[in-house]
């Protein structure tokens, strides 16, 4: 929605607006324009022009709708749980679309157009069979399900995607057609948990007799399809149709009344540890300690949770674990050495989960040396997490290896793409040497002159060699080819043809200024002038590199750069010496990192020492995947524990577990490189394939998206090797309707002070927008932030979390009725969560979201009899007629003086009035830590 946009009330062709009713009054659904064509011969009018009588296409000659003329329709088909106090809309991707047949020959700026967008209850109409025409529908009584089509003009608007005055958008829809398009709305009242049809069907009964393959003509020609009092079931061609259902209060506004803050601590069913039993561990036998367990952790748990003392050192498997994880390091085979009968067989025992990347001589509680895998091995807790890492990886390994691989026949094109590029440099080397260091250094800079626009000067400036060179006063012609071959030690042969008609041969001498500036640039003494009145002389200035006299000016100095070249009396003009040898060196040095270059350019992702060579590419396969969603399927718990005991519709903060994910990725990075030894994928078992956990949106090839550095980098505790080594990051969790809703809602950090009796305000403050965001399920959304636990206490009055609703749409629509309508439509047995609603909206040109009212620790305000502005403006305000269509035929006044719906309303008015601002939800966060 960013971006400038205006709301017309409806777009024709010159042709289509000065066409009339047909001459008889009556006829097929024509209209009738008379056009006037003059006989013209070499520009001038032969005899008096001739008036031409013709038909323009009208309602009564469509048959059918093709389908790539609707851009879009508001709700989709089949959608579900649509809010009902949105109108339901069509756009159309040509702007006048909707009036291009219409047989409204009126020159007001209320066009009715030839079709109209109606929704219907299964109640109102049925289905009848037909042929292979246009479906075909039978509206039972037309007075109680369908719009007055007297009213229709106020139905269709069209949307210019730039600002403007009339004359500007014109011009822009001609010239950039695409900018515009028209749009159709049903403002009906839609009612709630109702399925509803929606139909483009004829405004007028031409049209319907031409949709239903009726023949005859419509009595009279404009007549409608059918009368807003008529009862008497009607049948009507639908040129397209689709369904949708209607849910209870499901707009943004009311879903995000219906949160409860909850905070969480250690009594809090979610958030915390999990019991598991551990007494039965399967591969020891002798092992059964029926009062052997564990707290198992998750992703996720609340503020005040703190990881108690190793279980590593209190339970009796911490030595058998020790004794067996120990002997499977020290199994590895030697380096270089062969397996064979001689050998030993390895053995089969439990994982030692990152033993790769440490390599550890073996395995000891209170290791002291990358105490990490130590850690990750012997702590039940962290175990699990990388089981459930290995376990991702078992399961998805048939599309992570194809990837893999993808990747890997990449690497392979862009090593032979370096490959030819290597080939490439050493041939530009033995060129150089052989082409440009034999010469001498006259020679060689005339022989690259063609290569002086593409090559830095090497004389301290940053500019080209060909700019320098300029700035020196060295025209560009003097070093062009030409100029060598005129400087060559046989004369150019000049040949003309006399007056007589013989052709003649001059022997013209060579260019006398090129043997100057070939001594110039090789740096030798030259006279401080050089003559150009002889070579100027004896040459046609059409035989040298310079063409014309304007060209020929550049060799003259500024004072007489106003001189004619027919006027050359021996000018002369300065020359400062340059290096030629400095200038072939340059030349050469470029020639030598082309390659180099175009490897660049041609391979995106590179790192520094990879752009600055060309040798082959080492690198192992990079799956840029956040592992979380897959968590969030293996077992919702490993990520949130106790997630299905989180509240209907609640908001909590909780912090990250970072040991249980830094555990989690060494276990999926473990069983990744021995799936890809397994599918002999080349590795050497230390390639960090997966280095996200949290999904932050970054691009894949983007390293600031990733949450930790390769795993044989790390040497600390377990959880202390994130990018960012502060504390946690907090995240809030939102679980219920708004998220089930809004999946893709906006939810930023706000910090501002506010003054004692103050409020909040969208514009002040600092923002912070969530480093990374998720769904669990189809109903919990959790939001990361760069703010820890200690930052948000130390200041709490001044956090408040704000939940944008998605604007990525025009929505259009009434706010539902009065605060006690409302109130009355839900659980009132589930308190309102006091927090401010701030309504974002924007100019009907420019849609720029900014706050304009909010309401503070208080529920919505009754909606007066008159609504304060447009933004106001519900369902309370408006007429209905018998079907349920607001009745335009009223004019509705507001508090702020608009006149949108006054009596000069027009469709793109009306369209301005009932378009739909979104909403932000301020929530304080201290309401989701304490209870105050």
């Amino acid at each position: 929605m960013a971006g400038e946009h205006t709301l017309v009330p409806h777009v024709r062709t010159a042709l289509a607006a000065r066409a009339g009713p047909p001459p008889d009054g009556a006829g097929a659904g024509h209209r009738a324009i008379r056009i006037g064509v003059q006989v013209m011969a070499e520009g001038v009018a032969q005899g008096a022009p001739h008036q031409v009588a013709a038909e323009l296409l009208g309602a009564g000659d469509i048959v059918s709708l093709d389908p790539s003329m609707v851009a879009r329709v508001e709700p989709g088909p089949a959608s579900r749980a649509v809010e009902p106090n949105y109108f339901p809309y069509v756009d159309f991707r040509d702007a006048d679309f909707p009036w291009r047949y219409t047989l409204d020959a009126g020159t007001s700026r209320r066009l009715r157009p030839w079709l109209l967008l109606v929704a219907l209850e299964a109640s109102e109409f049925r289905h009848l069979g037909g042929g292979g025409g246009l479906a075909r529908i039978e509206v039972f009584d037309p007075s109680a399900s369908l719009p007055n089509p007297e009213q229709s003009w106020a139905f269709a608007h069209v949307q210019v995607n730039r600002a403007g005055r009339p004359g500007d958008l014109a011009q822009t829809l001609r010239t950039a057609p695409e900018d515009g398009h028209a749009r159709l709305l049903c403002p009906r009242r839609l009612g709630d948990n109702t399925p509803y049809t929606l139909a483009l069907v004829p405004t007028y009964e031409a049209g319907r007799l031409a949709g239903l393959g009726a023949r005859g003509p419509a009595e009279p020609w404009d007549a409608f399809a059918w009368d807003a009092a008529r009862t008497e079931p009607v049948e009507l061609p639908v040129y397209r149709q689709w369904t949708f259902r209607t849910s209870t209060l499901e707009d943004f506004e009311s879903l995000v009344r219906r949160l409860q803050p909850v905070p969480a601590d250690a009594e809090s069913p979610f958030g915390g540890t999990r019991t598991v039993f551990a007494g039965r561990p399967g591969y020891y036998d002798d092992v059964d300690d029926p009062g052997l367990t564990f707290e198992a952790e998750g992703a996720l748990h609340h503020l005040d949770f703190e990881r108690q003392v190793p279980v590593i050192e209190e339970t009796a498997l911490t030595p058998r674990l020790e004794q067996t994880l120990t002997a499977v390091v020290q199994s590895d085979l030697p380096q270089g050495a062969d397996d064979g009968p001689e050998q030993e067989d390895p053995l089969v025992a439990l994982p030692v989960y990152g033993r790769h990347f440490a390599r550890p001589e073996a395995i000891a509680a209170g290791a002291t040396s990358t105490p990490w895998v130590h850690e990750v091995n012997l702590d039940p807790r962290l175990r699990l997490a990388a089981g459930v890492g290995a376990r991702i990886v078992r399961r998805h390994q048939e599309p992570f290896m194809e990837k893999c691989w993808q990747q890997v026949g990449e690497l392979q094109e862009a090593n032979r793409l370096r490959a030819r590029l290597q080939l490439l440099t050493r041939i530009n080397e033995v060129v150089a040497r052989k082409r440009l260091v034999a010469l001498s250094a006259s020679e060689a800079a005339q022989v690259s002159a063609p290569l002086f626009h593409a090559v830095k000067t090497p004389f301290g400036d940053d500019r080209t060699l060909r700019a320098d060179l300029r700035v020196r006063g060295i025209p560009d012609g003097l070093a062009s080819p030409l100029a060598r071959r005129l400087a060559a030690k046989r004369a150019a042969a000049s040949r003309t043809i006399s007056r007589r008609g013989a052709m003649t041969e001059d022997r013209a001498r060579p260019f006398a200024m090129a043997t100057g500036v070939v001594d110039v640039m090789a740096g030798q003494a030259v006279p401080s002038s050089v003559d150009l009145a002889r070579a100027a002389s004896r040459v046609d200035a059409r035989r040298l590199a310079v063409a014309d006299a304007s060209d020929l000016a550049q060799l003259i100095p500024e004072p007489l750069a106003a001189v004619h070249a027919a006027s050359f009396d021996r000018p002369t003009f300065e020359v400062a010496p340059v290096d030629g040898g400095q200038i072939v060196d340059a030349v050469a040095a470029r020639l030598h990192e082309l390659p180099r270059r175009k490897a660049a350019d041609r391979l995106a992702g590179l790192a520094s020492d990879e752009a600055a060579s060309l040798e082959p590419l080492v690198r192992s396969p990079r799956l840029p995947i956040p592992l979380s969603g897959h968590v969030a399927e293996e077992d919702a718990n490993h990520l949130l524990p106790g997630v299905d005991t989180l509240p209907d519709n609640s908001a909590t903060l909780l912090v990250e577990n970072r040991a249980f994910v830094e555990a989690l990725m060494a276990g999926a990075n473990h069983e990744m490189n021995r799936e890809m030894r397994w599918r002999e994928l080349s590795t050497d078992m230390r390639s960090t394939v997966f280095t996200r956990f949290w999904g932050s949106g970054h691009a894949a090839d983007n390293a600031a998206g990733d949450d930790l550095p390769p795993l044989h980098q790390w040497e600390g505790r377990t959880g202390t090797h994130f990018r960012k080594v502060d504390q946690a990051n907090l995240v809030l969790v939102i679980h219920g309707d708004l998220v089930r809703r809004y999946p893709d809602a906006l939810v930023v950090v706000n910090r501002q002070v506010i003054p004692s009796g103050g409020q909040w305000e969208a514009e002040r403050g600092t923002t912070t927008h969530p480093v990374f965001a998720g769904v669990i399920g189809d109903s919990t959304g959790f939001y990361g932030f760069d703010l820890t636990v200690d930052e948000l206490r130390a200041d709490l009055s001044a956090f408040y979390f704000v939940l944008y609703e998605p604007a990525n749409r025009f929505r259009f629509g009434l706010d539902i009725a009065t605060y006690g309508a409302r109130t009355s439509r839900r659980n009132l047995g589930r308190a309102p969560m006091p927090f401010p609603l701030a309504t974002l909206v924007a100019s009907h040109r420019a849609i720029r979201i900014r706050s304009v009212r909010d309401f503070w620790n208080a529920p919505p305000a009754p909606v007066g009899p008159v609504p304060r502005d447009p933004d106001d403006l519900s369902w309370e305000h408006v007429t209905l007629d018998a079907a349920g269509y607001i009745d335009f035929g009223q004019a509705i006044s507001f508090a702020d003086g608009s006149n949108l719906l006054g009596p000069a309303r027009t469709s793109a008015s009306i369209a301005r009035a009932t378009l739909q601002r979104p909403v932000a939800a301020v929530v304080p966060a201290r309401r989701m830590v304490t209870d105050a």
